[in-house]
């Protein structure tokens, strides 16, 4: 696709180009984030209307793109999924990626025929300047009163160090749900790290004594806000440290002036965490990520992954 030309360095007018848009997952300061996180690179484009950043991943010897992660799309004016896989198609040959990941919400997007897509649930409180409590389940306002009234308090995390009890909560939730870990405990040091000087970020925690029940991290992206991270420790369940956090999180982004809050995509096999995210007023649609191949090797790259699904 004409106009768009991949670098691996921000192109001209592009920290202008987030900033009038409050683009924070396009920025200089999150892309470092996630490269020091995860060892991933950047590839940036732009036709001065719309920018595109691709944040990309190895899997072994493939390089894979996903399309503003973590929640997808562009910044600046829109383009439609096809035009994405178009422009990332023509500079396949310099980016060296394989394949493309992008997330689609547009239930009537249509997308080349060589394009797979997985669907999950993913739900999002519409509408969240008229946001309340008594717009969620009807149990919701009690539980809310009663962690109100523990001795629980919310704080801003801002001292990476912190990073460690957030890792923790957060492999032990992914156990206990016998999922896969994908984040590491740098990325957390670099979440709070960015949040201290941020207001785009933020990583909240429920604390008694120093300790750590919960913990949550939202960040805001245009005029949405974003749901990220979240886990429980064992031991403060029962003063429902999760509730109080989201309470806290909604209330906030409702009066930073988000249009909507996304508690993103869920695995399809946690309806209760569905169910939870729905208690909150939010609304459940499909979200379907698609990876569109780019180069040759894709059938390698598609090979590789079918062989390590098998014996992980």
């Amino acid at each position: 696709m004409s106009g768009f030309n991949f670098t691996s360095s921000p192109p001209d007018s592009w920290d202008e180009l987030c900033s009038a848009n409050g683009a924070l997952f396009g920025t200089r300061r999150w892309q470092s984030l996630l490269r020091a996180g995860f060892g991933c690179d950047s590839a940036y484009a732009s036709n001065g209307e719309t920018g595109i950043v691709v944040s990309v991943f190895r899997g072994g010897p493939f390089r894979i793109g996903y399309v503003g992660f973590p929640a997808g799309g562009v910044i600046g004016q829109q383009l439609d999924s096809r035009s994405i896989v178009a422009a990332l198609q023509s500079a396949a040959s310099d980016t060296r990626i394989v394949c493309a990941r992008i997330p689609v919400r547009d239930a009537g997007a249509e997308l080349a025929t060589t394009v797979s897509c997985v669907e999950t649930p993913e739900t999002v409180i519409d509408n969240l300047p008229d946001w309340h409590l008594g717009q969620g389940a009807g149990s919701l306002g009690r539980a809310v009163r009663k962690a109100r009234r523990s001795d629980l308090q919310i704080r801003h995390v801002t001292v990476p160090a912190d990073g460690q009890q957030l890792f923790d909560l957060y492999a032990g939730t992914v156990r206990r749900h016998q999922g896969s870990m994908r984040y590491t405990r740098v990325y957390f040091e670099k979440l709070i790290d960015l949040s201290a000087n941020d207001p785009q970020l933020q990583v909240l925690a429920a604390v008694r004594d120093e300790a750590i029940g919960g913990f949550i991290v939202v960040a805001r992206h245009g005029d949405v806000a974003y749901y990220l991270h979240g886990g429980t420790h064992d031991e403060f369940r029962k003063d429902s440290p999760s509730d109080l956090l989201f309470d806290r999180a909604i209330h906030e982004a409702r009066d930073a002036g988000c249009v909507s809050f996304n508690m993103m995509a869920s695995p399809p096999d946690q309806p209760s965490l569905v169910r939870y995210k729905e208690k909150w007023g939010g609304t459940t649609r499909t979200l379907k990520t698609c990876t569109a191949p780019l180069r040759p090797t894709y059938h390698l790259f598609r090979a590789a992954e079918r062989i390590y699904s098998i014996f992980r």
